[in-house]
């Protein structure tokens, strides 16, 4: 074992993160919000930034702030419904603004209520014209609970037993296996009572108090529509990325395509069913695209993965989310396609029991593999002689913590490391490393 002292000297290699055709941002609706969401990046600065921006708007109409819906603080009834959706909002856009300098951007679109966030990650609207369309959209719903939306599951197994509730008004198709369906608050027991003598499970989506994407909200979006002609949209700047609307089901690569739908997109989202089935279909083409959901959970990840695996169709990579602290950093896509990658996994498969396929790139060796300091030094002893490497004199376990630091740090060296290589004799195993 070599005792010669590491000090590097060559330029840290930066990882490449060109993706083909880029990353698809999918924004996920209001149903996805909850108090204390993303609070693991409050303290972040786009966070803070946009945060301030929301605060300042709603306090002009003297409602609570987004800060207090994110810190856990009770809202008054009567703000719940705007502050709760400018939250979201707010956190999906910055949440872009933060991963979009990381990873390439092919392409944005929303479910639901983040196709308004998604317009503006594309540049069609501007942050400030989101907030006050936010507002208008809102105001034109009705004070009274009206009605509500359910989810059913197996969709295939009970398609025939649902088809006998005319009261249900198809909403959302999320997947081959789940839709989401809204109701008239009036038919709501007589419906309850059906799917339980069907025996078809439901979930009542309690914190959705309209009937979205149905016609029972046509009047909201006539009004919605009047109140639309008063916000003066600017539509100047050139698209950053093309978008796709579930409202409308296209594709738009120009601000002069989608100044001739923008307003209809924005009022008909209310009454209108979103077919994310549909949207995420029209990605496959014969290309593989890789995915980023800008929401706290994983809810668009299920519906996507679920869609692809229908029509046998595969996909790079999706990413959700971001790092659960702020130290914790979001790897580039291409490290997932490393040689190190795939050498460490097949290791750590023998040594842990992780499969590759269900190995994280932002694992941390210890927390989450349960790999002491001794037990990671064997794992990177046996990766390192996969790779037929003994050209480093000494590597630093506390270089890396993660599996994804350690891919990087091997990439760091670029080709040297294959140069500087000598064959292995048979049945030889290397240990030309100081590990400290």
């Amino acid at each position: 074992m070599s005792n010669y002292k590491y000090t590097p000297n060559i330029k840290v290699k930066k990882i490449a993160t060109e993706l083909e055709p880029g990353m698809v941002f999918l924004f996920p609706g209001q149903g996805s919000a909850k108090p204390k969401m993303f609070e693991h990046l409050l303290q972040d600065p786009t966070f803070i930034e946009f945060i301030e921006q929301s605060n300042q708007f709603l306090g002009k109409f003297n409602k609570q702030s987004v800060s207090d819906y994110l810190n856990g603080i009770k809202i008054q009834d009567t703000d719940l419904a705007l502050v709760r959706n400018i939250a979201l909002f707010t956190c999906e856009v910055a949440l872009f603004n933060k991963v979009s300098k990381i990873f390439p951007v092919h392409k944005t679109m929303g479910h639901s209520f983040g196709e308004f966030a998604a317009l503006v990650a594309c540049g069609a609207l501007t942050y400030a014209e989101g907030l006050e369309f936010i507002h208008l959209r809102e105001a034109s719903c009705p004070v009274k609970n009206i009605g509500g939306m359910l989810v059913i599951g197996k969709i295939k197994a009970n398609k025939d037993k649902i088809e006998k509730i005319p009261e249900l008004h198809i909403a959302n198709y999320n997947s081959y296996n789940q839709n989401a369906y809204s109701f008239d608050i009036k038919d709501f027991e007589e419906i309850s009572k059906k799917l339980r003598k069907l025996r078809v499970p439901f979930v009542h989506l309690y914190n959705l108090k309209y009937p979205y994407h149905s016609s029972i909200m046509e009047p909201a979006r006539k009004e919605l529509a009047i109140k639309l002609k008063g916000l003066n949209l600017k539509l100047e700047n050139e698209l950053i990325c093309p978008f796709y609307s579930c409202v409308t089901q296209k594709n738009y690569t120009t601000i002069s395509d989608l100044k001739e739908d923008i307003y209809q997109i924005l009022s008909d989202q209310l009454v209108k069913p979103v077919d994310f089935v549909l949207a995420i279909e029209s990605f496959f083409e014969n290309k593989k695209y890789s995915f980023f959901e800008c929401g706290p959970d994983n809810t668009l990840e299920v519906f996507t993965k679920n869609i692809y695996k229908e029509k046998e169709r595969s996909y790079e990579f999706f990413f959700h989310s971001l790092p659960k602290s702020l130290e914790q950093k979001v790897y580039s896509p291409a490290l997932l396609k490393s040689k190190w990658f795939k050498t460490l996994g097949g290791i750590l498969t023998e040594v842990t029991g992780y499969k590759v396929k269900e190995l994280e790139i932002s694992y941390d060796f210890q927390k989450d593999l349960g790999i002491d300091s001794i037990k990671k030094a064997e794992v990177l002893y046996k990766t390192l002689n996969a790779e037929q490497i003994e050209s480093v004199d000494q590597i630093s376990l506390s270089s890396f913590k993660t599996v994804g630091e350690f891919v990087e740090y091997m990439e760091s060296f670029g080709d040297q490391l294959l140069e500087d290589s000598v064959s292995p004799k048979e049945n030889q195993t290397f240990y030309p490393y100081s590990i400290t």
